[in-house]
C-alpha cells in the first residue's frame, strides 16, 4: 500500500490519496516459478542418478569381466573336481552381480514418453468384446445390446 499527502497553498495537509496494488498475478507467478524450479531440480537430481549409474556399471563390469576370464582359464587349466563347486559358485555371482548393475541401469534411465495415434473406436470396441465375454458365462450381459 502506497499514500502520498495532498497539502495546500500553506503547506498544510488537507488529505491523503492511498494506492492499492494487486500483486495476485505477481505472487502467481513467483508461485508457479518455484514450482517449476523445484520440478527442475528433480530432473537434474535424476540425471546426475543416471550418469552416476553408468559410471558405477562401467567401472564394475571391467573388474568383474577380468574375474570371469581368471575363473574359466583356472577352471580349464585345472579339472579338479574339489574345485569345480567353487568356480561354479564365482560364475554365478559374477553373473548376479552382472543383473544387479543392470537393475540399477534400467531404473536410473530416464525414459521420455512414447507418443502414438490409436484408432479409440476400435479400443472400446475391444473392451465391450472381452467385457461380453467375461459376462457372458453369468448371463448378466448380452453384446446384441451394442
Amino acid at each position: 500500500m502506497e499514500f502520498a499527502s495532498v497539502k495546500n497553498n500553506l503547506g498544510e495537509v488537507e488529505g491523503l490519496v492511498f494506492s492499492l496494488v494487486d500483486v495476485t498475478k505477481r505472487k502467481n507467478a513467483e508461485d508457479e516459478l518455484l514450482k517449476t524450479q523445484t520440478e527442475l531440480l528433480a530432473a537434474k537430481r535424476l540425471s546426475d542418478i543416471g550418469t552416476l549409474a553408468a559410471t558405477v556399471a562401467h567401472e564394475l563390469r571391467n573388474p568383474l569381466a577380468a574375474i570371469y576370464m581368471a575363473s574359466v582359464n583356472l577352471k580349464r587349466k585345472t579339472e579338479s573336481p574339489a574345485l569345480e563347486k567353487h568356480f561354479t559358485t564365482i560364475e554365478k555371482k559374477i553373473k548376479e552381480s552382472d543383473q544387479i548393475i543392470n537393475n540399477l541401469l534400467f531404473y536410473s534411465r530416464l525414459k521420455s514418453p512414447n507418443y502414438e495415434t490409436v484408432n479409440l473406436y476400435d479400443i472400446i470396441n475391444e473392451c465391450i468384446h472381452i467385457a461380453s465375454d467375461h459376462f457372458a458365462e453369468s448371463k448378466r450381459f448380452d453384446r446384441q445390446t451394442f
